[in-house]
């Protein structure tokens, strides 16, 4: 936090509903979404979706995975 320019609390404790008002509050400050996402249902499918209807760009990362060893 000591190199950070400015911290922003979007909610001051941890509720039920604080991670996603987290993933809303980036969305709406950004000029484009990186993603790294599989399409599996939870947080990351809620933002991508929500970036979306947005307008956001969506960079979409590929998920490499590696065979069993």
């Amino acid at each position: 936090m000591a190199a950070c320019d400015f911290e922003t609390l979007v909610s001051a404790c941890y509720t039920p509903a604080c991670m996603q008002r987290r993933d809303r509050y980036m969305v709406d400050h950004a000029a484009l979404l990186i993603a790294a996402f599989d399409g599996s249902p939870g947080g990351t499918r809620y933002t991508v979706e929500y970036a979306m209807r947005r307008g956001l760009e969506i960079v979409d990362l590929p998920i490499v995975l590696e065979p069993a060893r």
